[in-house]
């Protein structure tokens, strides 16, 4: 079957954290690893984060935009277009709807598609319509929920996360019930019943619990019953309440806050009431293990996940005979009714009595919790929803392709976001340029789970190990590798030498590269040997010696192979189709050692989207770094490492603005420098006006730029021939930076950078410091190199200059290569 699934409920900021988005990925994850026979299109939405959504190998993405022009004001219409397109290309078999009642920017349960595309829909709960006094209260309200509730009616299946939402789902729609199935639900993660005392203890007194206590996990919702359940604590003996708490976990606004203590001072137990608000889960962990008994008053519930994550921790769990709570306790707890508060005491004080009780419901819990899998779920679903037709088989002849028939197709090795490079922001872009002119499949490492940052039907987010296949199944126009010199690029090498393609080479020397595909094949000293003896550099006995008896850690290979002018790139060169650079030095570096391959290197700058920071992102930018308005900042971004001059710009910095406490000097990048920089500092006296922020998530790094005054972006000579990212990131934002005029970065035109050189570390700091209080105290000069840098990033580096060198390479027009033939 193809399956397409609406991620909605994983991305909307007003699910994505609560138990609906974590159910959602969840069982969308738990899919996907079960079934190995189906193929998923995984429907996502504009600007929302794509994070926590899971895929595989068999998951294409289709992202879905509103397109105003048609009138599209919500989502619902838009969701429903991208189903009347996709019904006769992608062929779906089901639509499986995660959340039908998202209310994020008036989403709209969409009406089942027109024709053989059958709709389902993952059923929670009916509260609303069970209580209606409660939530159904407004007109416009009630309106919009029955309105979901009759196009959801109209669904070809249902599947309940319990048997009691399944009946009570029945009755509501009136529905037969082979159309409602039960699926469950399980913990998101195995959780440790033991824990660590002393770490638990310290949560504990951190929370003001100094005695024995009875824990509930609810909210402020009226039918999580927590009035009733004071009413309950407030019941026991003298003897219990003196020697107990009783601790509330939620997340309560202020006046609510003060209405339950206000209610618990009138039932005179407010000394033994703990309010936490809410916690991280290690100390929610804590509360359900070190507790002397869970106590789950609620009125109704569609599954009371809390209950089966406190029976995993060993917690002896009391909870209410209603709704689907006995179908999740079984016989391992006490249920009571939690309507009557006296009821729901007397099983709290049986319970606070007898240790032994405790004990034994506590090892019954746990055993009971596992009864309770993912895969299980996933399993229910999957029945649920076939219907008997032979499934397509992913990788053999009856699978169909996606996407618009004649489309070339071209494959791209490269690192992808979340992991944190550069270049996997940079494959990312580039994709999303292409995806009007090619079906793109991204191949990653095995261990990744990357997050496409744009997804539509004709992405495909694949694990390596299965180009082999999908390369003799579909054929691809052509073949795209993308080269760092790191870890990150070295799973791609195999594939590469064995099926060459275009190689894009971030980095002119790949001695890091190689270390790293020497090291996962087994035989690094040999590998590295071998490059070295191919580039024709094995002829130093010397650099030989070197790198056979290398031992990670003892000395940096990188550094030294680059100081020697070792490339290693040789035959990375002549296997590839076509070789795409990013400056005319690289291109001259290939072509001075290689003439012979110089035809086949492009030049294509890397694009870069203009940016300027305006004054009042600039403000409240300098106001979370807790910098004055008054002061210049100096800001250097991208990894720490010593070739890039860390250190010894904290030296320039304190040597020339040591006096002037209104220069500040940041650090933006992960520290592969063992804290040099850092140490330099605190040595130096300056340590209060130099700021180490490692490396931050997408938005957060955004705004640090955006209180940068003066750019920095430095190298030791000589260097390793590196595209830098990250000096378009300061000038496409008009920020006046210091270079060292040396490899890729000689290339800048003087009025759009500050370049000083760097012939020894002595004439070299002394430039750099004088270039930093030029920029720093010469605010005209400043303003104007930064004027030149933004003009500069837009004259030179955009993106369309970048994508017709791909399009030249990657989109030939030629007959489609299938196998070993041609089609």
């Amino acid at each position: 079957m193809r399956i397409g699934v609406d991620a909605l409920a994983i991305q909307s900021p007003f699910s994505r954290g609560r138990g609906i988005g974590r159910y959602a990925r969840s069982l969308l994850a738990a899919m996907l690893e079960a079934d190995r026979a189906n193929e998923y299109v995984l429907y996502t939405y504009e600007d929302l984060p794509r994070d926590a959504l899971p895929t595989s190998s068999r998951t294409t993405i289709r992202e879905v935009r509103r397109e105003l022009g048609r009138e599209e004001h919500t989502l619902q219409h838009a969701i429903e277009r991208a189903l009347r397109e996709d019904a006769g290309r992608l062929d779906l078999d089901w639509f499986l709807l995660l959340s039908p009642f998202e209310t994020w920017q008036f989403y709209g349960l969409p009406h089942r598609p027109v024709g053989r595309t059958r709709a389902a829909a993952v059923v929670y709960d009916v509260i609303p319509f069970l209580f209606q006094e409660t939530y159904l209260t407004s007109e416009e309200v009630g309106r919009w929920f029955y309105g979901h509730l009759g196009r959801l009616a109209r669904y070809d299946r249902f599947l309940a996360i319990s048997e009691a939402t399944r009946l009570d789902t029945i009755r509501l729609l009136g529905l037969p019930p082979d159309r409602v199935h039960a699926i469950g639900t399980a913990s998101e993660s195995p959780r440790d019943p033991g824990g660590d005392p002393a770490r638990d203890a310290a949560v504990l007194d951190r929370l003001g619990i100094d005695r024995p206590f009875l824990f509930c996990l609810g909210s402020s919702d009226p039918r999580k019953n927590l009035r009733g359940l004071i009413d309950a604590f407030a019941l026991l003996p003298a003897r219990q309440r003196s020697a107990t708490q009783l601790v509330v976990t939620c997340s309560l606004i202020e006046k609510e806050i003060h209405q339950l203590r206000d209610h618990a001072k009138a039932a005179g137990i407010d000394d033994r009431l703990v309010l936490t608000n809410s916690v991280g889960q290690d100390e929610l962990d804590t509360l359900y293990r070190r507790c002397a008994a869970f106590v789950f008053p609620s009125l109704y519930e569609g599954f009371g996940l809390p209950i089966l994550e406190a029976m995993q921790l060993g917690a002896p769990v009391v909870a209410a005979d209603n709704s689907s709570q006995p179908e999740v306790v079984g016989d391992a707890g006490l249920l009571a009714n939690a309507a009557e508060p006296g009821d729901l005491a007397a099983h709290l004080e049986r319970l606070l009595d007898d240790p032994a009780l405790r004990r034994r419901l506590g090892a019954q819990g746990r055993a009971r919790s596992e009864q309770f899998r993912w895969d299980d779920v996933a399993d229910r679903a999957l029945r649920a929803l076939d219907d008997g037709r032979r499934p397509r088989i992913v990788g053999g002849s009856t699978s169909r392709g996606i996407g618009p028939p004649g489309r070339p197709r071209i494959a791209m090795f490269s690192p992808l976001p979340p992991v944190q490079s550069g270049i996997a922001r940079y494959a990312e872009r580039v994709c999303e340029s292409l995806r009007e002119d090619a079906l793109i499949d991204l191949y990653h490492a095995p261990d990744d789970r990357p997050v496409l940052a744009d997804a539509s039907s004709r992405f495909a987010c694949l694990d390596a190990s299965t180009f082999e296949r999908r390369r003799a199944l579909l054929g691809y126009e052509s073949v795209v590798y993308q080269f760092g010199n790191s870890s990150y690029h070295a799973y791609l090498y195999e594939t590469f030498l064995k099926h060459p393609g275009v190689a894009v080479l971030h980095d002119h020397a790949l001695p890091g590269f190689h270390a790293s595909f020497g090291l996962i094949a087994g035989r690094m000293n040999a590998h590295l040997v071998e490059e070295l003896s191919y580039s024709g550099q094995a002829r130093d006995p010397e650099l030989v010696g070197l790198v056979a008896g290398w031992v990670p850690g003892t000395w940096d290979l990188q550094e030294e192979m680059v100081r020697r002018g070792v490339t290693m790139n040789r035959r990375i060169l002549e296997r590839a189709t076509g070789v795409i650079v990013h400056s005319e030095d690289s291109k001259g570096r290939i072509a001075s050692a290689y003439p012979w391959l110089a035809a086949k290197v492009h030049v294509a700058p890397i694009g870069c989207d203009a940016a300027p920071i305006g004054p009042g992102p600039r403000r409240e930018a300098r106001r979370a770094l807790g910098v004055e308005d008054g002061a210049v900042v100096i800001g250097a971004v991208g990894i720490l490492h010593p070739t890039k001059l860390n250190r010894e710009a904290v030296r320039a910095f304190a040597g020339s603005l040591g006096d002037d406490p209104g220069a500040v000097l940041v650090f933006l990048g992960r520290d592969l420098g063992g804290g040099e920089a850092a140490r330099e500092a605190d040595r130096l006296g300056v340590a209060d006006r130099v700021r180490f922020l490692g490396h931050l998530p997408d938005e957060e790094y955004e705004r640090a730029i955006a209180a940068f005054d003066v750019g920095l972006c430095l190298r030791r000579p000589p260097t390793n021939g590196e595209s830098s990212a990250a000096l378009l990131d300061l000038l496409r934002r008009g920020l006046p930076t210091i270079v060292c005029d040396v490899g890729t970065f000689a290339g800048y035109p003087r009025d759009a950078v500050i370049k000083i050189a760097w012939n020894d570390e002595a004439s070299g700091i002394a430039q750099l410091g004088a270039a930093m209080r030029m920029a720093v105290l010469d605010d005209e000069r400043r303003a104007r190199v930064g004027r030149g840098a933004l003009a500069y990033a837009r004259a030179e580096h955009s993106w369309d200059r970048l994508i017709d060198a791909y399009r030249g390479l990657c989109l030939p027009r030629s007959p489609r290569v299938v196998g070993e033939g041609v089609a």
